[in-house]
């Protein structure tokens, strides 16, 4: 069920990428109200839900919450860039608890969330 949710949102962010890139404004109130600005918008709630789901013990409910990241980055270049410590304790628990074959996985997650602003240039 809670894939599902997960795929479900990573749709939506999907059919969310602007034409031309778009970087993380936090004065998008001033702007349009578009899809982007309202997703900008929404990222504080995205990344508490994301950071108490990957406290879950359930290897693709944390896959799921990295996967959902890396979209987000995708469609909001830096938009996690002042939210980092508060994924970093989720990340590390991730790390900590998955067999050897997917803590590369979650390395390379980790490392394209934390250069965010850069994750567009290996994304696309």
């Amino acid at each position: 069920m809670k894939s599902d949710i997960f795929h479900a949102y990573m749709a939506l962010l999907r059919q969310t990428r602007p034409a031309v890139s778009v970087s993380h404004d936090p004065d998008c109130m001033d702007q349009e109200e578009g899809p982007v600005c309202m997703l900008q918008t929404q990222v504080p709630a995205i990344v508490k839900a994301v950071h108490n789901q990957m406290k879950e013990k359930s290897i693709k409910t944390r896959q799921d919450c990295f996967t959902l990241l890396k979209e987000l980055v995708i469609v909001l270049p830096g938009a996690l860039t002042n939210h980092i410590p508060a994924l970093i304790p989720g990340i590390q628990y991730s790390l900590g608890l998955v067999p050897i074959f997917f803590k590369s996985f979650y390395k390379v997650l980790y490392l394209l969330i934390c250069t965010s602003n850069q994750v567009r240039q290996f994304m696309v």
